[in-house]
């Protein structure tokens, strides 16, 4: 009797996909979120350090001359190109104590008045308020509904010195990377799929042929032959205790073949003397 449900291979197989499934998932996870740790320390490092240094850049430019006389040239000459060059959204400005576009990636908005960022415009009123701030620092908020990242420095004339990227942007590259994990962990899935497959055919093959010997051998039928492949590990003695135990059961199958048939010849000879015997009564009678 051939029961119902999963095989053993297909038990295996199910197993071993399950648990390459969880692992490969498992490092995707923790994957995903060390390289948004990682790439975002590193963008909001560079921003920084370009902030700092640009400040620097404009101290030491206005330092000797602070007349405004070539002052878009000289601020174009500084500002243009700061920012991170390979993400498109990455702009730098430059506002004045009043939230008013000195210089700007796009040259549209010089002498304009900021009016999109509350961040900046918060440090603008402390600034009004209070005094110069020396302290540069990179949050992230939003502006004109997207997230973005923001490095900003307090310059020379109380100017606010910023450089923003969108949070997009910076994530683009964990993005690229979860793909390209996702693809090779889907490769290594079906390569373990057919591995195991395999592997669990090999173990489940004799197997499987054992376990129509022994059907055969419940139901007494001796005369069948299996090709049941000869290994030396576990199986391979299950074979041949199985062999055993048919050759075994034939010659006992084949003993009580013999015992019948005398049995029953005994029987017939006892049935025909029985005969004769009632025949020579009834004569006699």
């Amino acid at each position: 009797m051939k029961k119902s449900g999963l095989t053993i291979r297909q038990k295996i197989t199910a197993t071993m996909a399950i648990t390459s499934i969880f692992l490969i998932v498992s490092i995707l996870v923790v994957s995903y979120f060390v390289n948004k740790k990682n790439i975002v320390a590193l963008c909001e490092s560079y921003m920084y350090d370009v902030c700092i240094s640009t400040s620097d850049t404009l101290v030491e430019s206005f330092n000797s001359d602070s007349g405004r006389d070539d002052l878009n040239n000289r601020l174009e000459y500084i500002l243009d190109n700061v920012g991170i060059q390979t993400m498109s959204s990455s702009i730098c400005y430059l506002v004045d104590k009043d939230g008013q576009y000195l210089y700007h990636s796009d040259d549209a908005l010089v002498g304009t008045t900021m009016s999109s960022n509350p961040t900046i415009q918060a440090i603008i009123d402390k600034i009004n308020n209070e005094s110069r701030i020396t302290t540069a620092d990179i949050v992230k908020t939003t502006v004109d509904g997207k997230p973005v990242y923001v490095a900003y420095i307090c310059t020379v004339n109380d100017w606010v010195l910023v450089v923003q990227t969108d949070v997009s942007d910076v994530l683009s590259p964990v993005v690229t990377i979860s793909l390209y994990c996702i693809l090779v962990g889907a490769i290594i899935l079906l390569l373990s799929l057919i591995v195991g497959y395999s592997i669990t055919r090999l173990i489940t093959k004799p197997i499987t042929a054992l376990t129509n010997v022994i059907d055969d051998i419940s139901e007494l039928k001796m005369t069948n032959e299996y090709d049941i492949p000869e290994t030396k590990d576990e199986i391979g003695s299950m074979v041949s205790a199985v062999r055993h135990m048919k050759k075994q059961l034939s010659n006992i199958v084949s003993e009580l073949n013999g015992i019948s048939g005398v049995l029953v010849n005994d029987s017939n000879n006892l049935y025909t003397i029985t005969e004769r015997v009632n025949d020579a009564s009834s004569n006699n009678s």
